[in-house]
């Protein structure tokens, strides 16, 4: 049983990231100072085309966003306890 996979063009990515496409390019850019290996790696489909499979998107914005809610659960943590000691 073979699953179906869609394909998205640099606009669906730079709306479902909300980033603009400059910023896309640049996490894919090794010498860029902002790359991201985790970034989903573009495949090129023909001569200037390409594209993204969708689902990896998809889930390298759920890890951003569980990485978010851990940082902030963390972060929350730490000041409830610094506070704590605090009032001892």
């Amino acid at each position: 049983m073979t699953s179906h996979i869609n394909l998205i063009r640099i606009g669906r990515v730079c709306k479902k990231t909300q980033l603009g496409k400059t910023s896309i390019y640049a996490k894919l850019n090794k010498k860029s100072k902002y790359f991201d290996e985790s970034f989903p790696k573009s495949i090129k489909i023909s001569e200037g085309r390409v594209v993204w499979i969708e689902e990896e998107i998809d889930s390298w914005i759920q890890n951003k966003i569980l990485k978010q809610s851990a940082t902030t659960r963390n972060n929350s943590i730490k000041e409830k306890t610094k506070n704590q000691k605090n009032i001892i």
